[in-house]
């Protein structure tokens, strides 16, 4: 038997990476780390392996000074960023266990907001437009769009915020009659790691609310969605608005399906169409802590 006396533990690398043990787990799960398993059934990591994992994830350096001194120097990998190879992993896999691409990316040192707009962006609007064409399957819509989602909502829990006392509050909703969350949750990413408590409203909000929520959680800013829906949107929109500039909020939207009228700039209120945009104009008007 292996002398594991030397070996790390899982709780003994959450801390280093600042990660909860259930995260070490996961990564252990998807092979990310070779373990070995002791007499009492506890995993343990090769020190060897834990060190080549840190070397190929410079993305950790930022979180331990341990991890800074392991890995200085080394190259970044930015192969990792193409959207085309991330759509095959998810045409290519229905299993919830396979290694998290988005995960690997984060730690590969490339930043949400590339992730969100170089990598998922495209891919969402590549299935969109590959089920349009009837060139994919209701099912396999479906199944890359839930193993896209729980490859974000993995990413999310490498985000670290700063969310305290004064944190800026975002309420995020899709409109009337729009049933995509996706683009909520990737505003909720961008919003989480400026500082900001975002408030997510899901899919298919009449205005009242949206309005609604902004009173009751005292928001800075509405982000509102549509990625497609058939309902008008001018008088949605004028009253969240109308809301929104008597309550000196800021208004934001944004998605393919918002209307042409809509998207002109005015007072409190701003239509992007690239979430880069979006990500420079949230970090300066929140001023989060």
């Amino acid at each position: 038997m292996k002398n594991l006396r030397n070996w790390l533990t899982t709780s003994e690398i959450s801390k280093i990476f600042k990660v909860n043990v259930s995260t070490i787990k996961r990564w252990i799960d998807k092979g990310f780390f070779r373990v070995s398993v002791t007499s009492g059934g506890h995993r343990r990591v090769d020190p060897k392996d834990f060190k080549a994992f840190i070397a190929k994830y410079p993305k950790l350096a930022g979180n331990s000074y341990v991890i800074k001194k392991i890995i200085k120097g080394k190259e970044l990998n930015k192969k990792a960023l193409n959207w085309q190879n991330y759509y095959i992993y998810l045409y290519s896999n229905s299993s919830l266990n396979v290694q998290n691409k988005l995960e690997e990316m984060f730690l590969l040192n490339v930043s949400v907001v590339d992730i969100l707009q170089n990598v998922v962006a495209p891919t969402l609007v590549h299935i969109g437009k590959l089920w349009q064409k009837g060139k994919i399957s209701i099912y396999d819509e479906h199944r890359m769009t839930f193993l896209l989602r729980m490859d974000l909502l993995g990413l999310e829990k490498l985000i670290s915020g700063r969310i305290g006392f004064g944190s800026p509050t975002a309420v995020l909703g899709c409109v009337a009659g729009d049933n995509h969350e996706i683009p909520l949750l990737m505003l909720h990413l961008l919003l989480k790691q400026q500082g900001y408590r975002t408030v997510i409203l899901g899919i298919n909000n009449p205005a009242s609310e949206i309005i609604h929520a902004s009173r009751k959680e005292y928001a800075s800013l509405i982000c509102l969605t549509q990625t497609f829906s058939k309902i008008r949107l001018d008088s949605y929109f004028d009253k969240v608005y109308k809301y929104a500039k008597s309550s000196k909020v800021w208004l934001a939207s944004g998605g393919a399906g918002w209307p042409i009228t809509l998207r002109k700039s005015k007072k409190g209120y701003r239509y992007f169409d690239s979430l880069s945009e979006f990500n420079k104009f949230s970090k300066k008007l929140g001023k989060p802590v």
